[in-house]
């Protein structure tokens, strides 16, 4: 064993003798590094709300039904089909007016939109009457109904005269040329009377463009 002197001798011909203490590293782990400095709330940390959302699943929001909308667009639909199919068949009854015989273009056309608006299943047009009807010149409609029915396509047909170049309406024993209802005399029958049929007679010109309804 070296003495003392010895000892320091070694030492400086060796030359100086360097101690190193052993340092404790800081272990490395995946949360290192938001754990420096100590524990920390991730919340606090600037940033973390919008790295979460860059990688967490977005989940779509379930679609969501409006029955009631579903059931309204249906009724809707329903309805404008019956509306169409209403148009076409009032399109085709006003076209039908064989019935009528030759009569003038207007009275066609008057006469088809009164006999489908009221449903009238029998009707006259150009016969032959005696010498002061209409009838023979394709002025003048007949329309064969009960009573309610005549009372309304009547009053129809008097509401709109000017539109449909209508001259007067007999109903019932009754004569109105547009102002107003007139009793007329007794013709012997029920027939000439003019009970059960509105008579409907026609100005020689033509009405309106366009036929209002009732």
């Amino acid at each position: 064993m070296l003495s003392g002197a010895a000892a320091a001798t070694a030492v400086a011909t060796v030359g100086a003798l360097i101690v190193e203490s052993p340092v404790e590293s800081t272990p490395t782990t995946p949360d290192n590094w938001l754990t420096v400095g100590g524990a920390a709330d991730e919340q606090s940390l600037p940033g973390i709300e919008a790295l979460r959302a860059s990688v967490e699943p977005v989940v779509a929001d379930p679609d969501v039904v409006d029955a009631a909308a579903l059931i309204k667009a249906a009724g809707l639909a329903e309805v404008r089909a019956e509306q169409e199919a209403a148009a076409r068949e009032t399109a085709r009854c006003r076209s039908d007016v064989a019935e009528f015989g030759p009569v003038k273009p207007w009275v066609a056309r008057a006469g088809g939109l009164l006999r489908c608006e009221f449903d009238i299943a029998t009707v006259g047009g150009v016969a032959q009457r005696a010498s002061a009807s209409d009838h023979p010149r394709g002025l003048a409609v007949d329309f064969k109904t009960d009573r309610a029915t005549g009372d309304a396509l009547a009053q129809c047909a008097v509401d709109n005269m000017r539109a449909y170049s209508i001259k007067y309406v007999i109903w019932r024993q009754r004569i109105n040329h547009g102002n107003g209802w007139e009793p007329m005399e007794d013709r012997g029958s029920a027939t000439a009377n003019h009970v059960g049929h509105v008579h409907v007679s026609f100005h020689a010109r033509t009405g309106s463009a366009t036929l209002p309804s009732c």
